[in-house]
């Protein structure tokens, strides 16, 4: 039976350079990265121009969801802009995921983080779970 156990402080893994198995969900953005909305979503719509929003800097959203049952367990990676979308999207993917294996999977859990963007810089929002013990690459 799998299971999962969100901790504060990440244990001891063993010596650094070992392999250990991960599920990252990682989303970055930087000064660069603007979001242009104009109404109706065209930019090519008539009179767009005086009908633009201001441009914004979108924020930085990373989820990871996880799934356990009688048997094997699920994780599911999103990233995105906004943290409901993140989150709905995660136990989207995990519903699939699930039907897909044929697996009852009752017991779910999210975590998602978001950091917000700041012009002129770079930022990240990163969620991993780590599994199973770490062994030496060679």
């Amino acid at each position: 039976e799998a299971t999962v156990e969100a901790v504060s402080e990440v244990p001891d893994l063993g010596p650094a350079g070992n392999r250990l198995t991960v599920v990252e969900a990682r989303r970055t953005i930087g000064p660069g990265d603007e979001v242009d909305f104009r109404e109706g979503g065209r930019s090519g719509a008539e009179g767009a121009e005086s009908k633009r929003a201001p441009r914004r800097h979108p924020d930085a959203v990373a989820g990871l969801g996880w799934a356990t049952g009688p048997g094997p367990g699920l994780f599911y990676e999103v990233t995105g802009e906004d943290p409901e979308g993140v989150r709905e999207r995660i136990e989207a993917g995990l519903d699939a995921g699930a039907d897909l294996r044929d697996w009852e999977l009752p017991a779910r859990e999210t975590r998602v983080e978001r950091v917000a963007a700041e012009p002129d810089r770079y930022a990240t929002a990163v969620v991993i779970a780590a599994y199973g013990e770490s062994e030496p690459i060679l």
